[in-house]
């Protein structure tokens, strides 16, 4: 991330620029934000924990030292949990899916009560087009429910909604000590863009 991808990212973005885009959108990641508890709002300082978070940081920071001599508007969104359709293996909706195709009777995971804001792949993906139409400097912007969801209560809707039969094993795995409890985004910044 930080050895290979910033750079590449940083060079594509530059040479849009540079060809006359004025209009530029960024995928960022929740995770800049770092180990925080609770809602956050785009004016919170960024406090990357992982490589993958610190690069998505310091792109950020060289697009906007870019905006000093050059003139183009920036959206950079901060995208929270998605869940879909071709999603990492690693991801928690791809683990269960697989599990249940597998026919497993129990699904091993934690007690369950993190709370984490997800969105299917499908919201997320329009608004960021609702975004893109607005030709605007919107610079930071949270792309989120707004709402936070535990994680067991998201499993059971996730087993309900593709009627499969597995059952949830709580507890079965110890809360990661490094991840907070309840981490969710807030989306009134975006809310009130898209209303103008």
């Amino acid at each position: 991330h930080l050895d290979e991808e910033l750079k590449i990212s940083f060079q594509f973005i530059n040479e849009a620029i540079e060809h006359g885009i004025k209009n530029i959108l960024v995928a960022g990641t929740c995770f800049e934000y770092g180990n925080i508890e609770g809602e956050v709002k785009e004016d919170f300082s960024p406090k990357p924990i992982n490589n993958y978070s610190l690069a998505k940081d310091k792109l950020r920071k060289k697009i906007e030292f870019l905006k000093i001599k050059k003139d183009f508007n920036l959206t950079w969104m901060r995208i929270f949990y998605i869940y879909g359709e071709n999603q990492s293996r690693n991801s928690i909706f791809e683990q269960l899916k697989n599990a249940a195709k597998k026919k497993e009777k129990f699904f091993d995971m934690s007690e369950g009560n993190q709370e984490r804001d997800y969105s299917h792949v499908s919201e997320i993906v329009s608004k960021i087009a609702k975004l893109s139409y607005l030709n605007n400097d919107n610079g930071i912007v949270n792309l989120c429910s707004g709402v936070p969801t535990k994680i067991r209560n998201l499993v059971q809707q996730w087993i309900n909604e593709h009627g499969w039969t597995i059952k949830p094993n709580y507890g079965y795995y110890k809360y990661n000590k490094d991840e907070p409890m309840a981490f969710w985004g807030s989306n009134k910044k975006y809310n009130k863009l898209i209303q103008r």
